[in-house]
């Protein structure tokens, strides 16, 4: 148990920064890094996971593929809370749909940092350290991200 225990404080930041940027629910990305880290624990005797390197992008392959699976099933809308303005929260839940919906275009590497940079509220060093990226490669993903979702959203709303 001791080496899934070490990939979960390693990696699971990581991978629920991922979960979460692909289907835009914290809930739903959090069931993501908990199914994935049991799929892996029961995968443990048939898998090498003393390489970091191939354990993380292993972690990483099984997240992306859960939430492939649970953006295919079919949503189930939620009655909004009675204290929130219901045309609001409609409004930035179809504005956030929106930015996602662009992101999944994007390039992994660029939808990676845009979510965990704006999303998670990570500094580019911690973006960094958790993509095992140069501090510039992050500013750099972030800086064409930035124009690549402004032109996108331009786009879209024509």
């Amino acid at each position: 148990m001791e080496i899934i225990e070490q990939l979960y404080r390693e990696h699971a930041g990581a991978c629920y920064g991922v979960a979460c940027g692909m289907l835009g629910d914290s809930h739903a990305a959090q069931d993501v890094v908990q199914e994935a880290f049991l799929r892996v624990w029961k995968q443990r005797g048939r898998l090498d996971l003393t390489d970091a390197v191939r354990a993380r992008g292993l972690l990483m392959v099984v997240v992306k593929n859960l939430c492939r699976m649970q953006l295919r099933r079919p949503q189930q809308e939620l009655a909004p809370e009675p204290f929130f303005d219901p045309r609001a929260m409609i409004s930035a839940r179809e504005e956030l749909r929106r930015v996602l919906g662009v992101l999944q275009d994007f390039p992994p590497g660029e939808r990676d940092v845009l979510v965990l940079y704006y999303f998670y509220d990570l500094t580019t060093p911690r973006i960094a350290r958790l993509l095992r990226l140069g501090v510039p490669a992050v500013r750099q993903r972030l800086s064409r991200g930035r124009r690549r979702l402004t032109e996108a959203l331009k786009e879209d709303r024509q």
